[in-house]
């Protein structure tokens, strides 16, 4: 009978060894995934430090823009008054 049991005794074993293996690789393919989906915090900060530079050339724009927009109403009622006179 021990040699009955052996067999099944190892089977077993071996089902165990197979199921903690595939429970270890499942454990490691969602860390994986955590990881990824966190990333590791410099790909968050340089993206958050390239919208801070962005916004601020942006409002730069924003004011050189409003600046040539009133220059040019500018010189365009002074063409306006040449013309009509």
């Amino acid at each position: 009978m021990s040699k009955a049991s052996t067999p099944k005794g190892s089977r077993l074993e071996s089902v165990r060894e197979r199921m903690e293996k595939a429970v270890s690789e499942a454990e490691a393919a969602v860390d994986r995934f955590v990881f990824s989906a966190k990333g590791d915090g410099r790909e968050s900060e340089a993206l958050e430090a390239d919208l801070r530079t962005a916004r601020s050339e942006n409002a730069a724009l924003r004011q050189a823009n409003d600046a040539v927009s009133e220059r040019l109403d500018q010189v365009i009622l002074r063409l306006k008054s040449v013309l009509e006179t």
